[in-house]
């Protein structure tokens, strides 16, 4: 008989495991509140987590390549930059109670003492960079950032070095969660 113990320091990943099973038994989905109250526990300690439409997201560790982006991307956004606005960099984005998102960078309106008692909910802009994380980046999240009316949304693309744009989200009845946006 096969056996794994697993200790409770680190559980397993039982993610890919619940998309092969056909008829998935109910999830729990967290709220922002509960999020943050096993973040303050320690739950998350030493992962990198996002709150996506109720579910506990684990991110990918960042590669050499994926920092470097990082520090040019913030070089290139601060000689952009709008006078009354600044750059929060991996920092929360509150999106709805279920969601809120850790993006590399979002340009916001104001000053950072607007935001020392909470996330901001909308940006101008919001920037990710993605290896590992591009399929997650380039279909899901866009519909995540429309639904927080962020006009912009870029994707730095490390795989194929592309920069995938996508503006204007528009509400669409028809489409998945009812919001498409345009890849530009």
């Amino acid at each position: 008989m096969n056996t794994t113990t697993f200790s409770s320091a680190t559980p397993p990943d039982v993610t890919p495991l619940l998309s092969a099973v056909s008829e998935p038994l109910p999830r729990k989905l967290w709220t922002r509140d509960e999020y943050y109250r096993a973040a303050e526990n320690g739950v998350f300690d030493g992962q990198r987590v996002e709150l996506i439409e109720g579910e506990i997201v684990t991110m990918p560790p960042q590669s050499s390549e994926h920092f470097s982006g990082i520090l040019y991307v913030n070089d290139s956004l601060q000689k952009i930059l709008p006078s009354d606005c600044h750059i929060r960099q991996q920092a929360g984005l509150t999106i709805s109670e279920v969601s809120e998102s850790e993006p590399d960078f979002c340009i916001v309106k104001g000053t950072k003492a607007d935001y020392v008692k909470a996330h901001p909910t909308t940006a101008l802009l919001v920037v990710e960079i993605a290896k590992t994380s591009l399929e997650f980046d380039t279909k899901l999240k866009p519909h995540l950032y429309a639904k927080a009316n962020v006009p912009e949304y870029w994707v730095l693309d490390l795989m194929n070095r592309q920069l995938h744009v996508f503006r204007g989200p528009v509400v669409d009845a028809a489409a998945p969660g009812g919001i498409v946006t345009r890849l530009r």
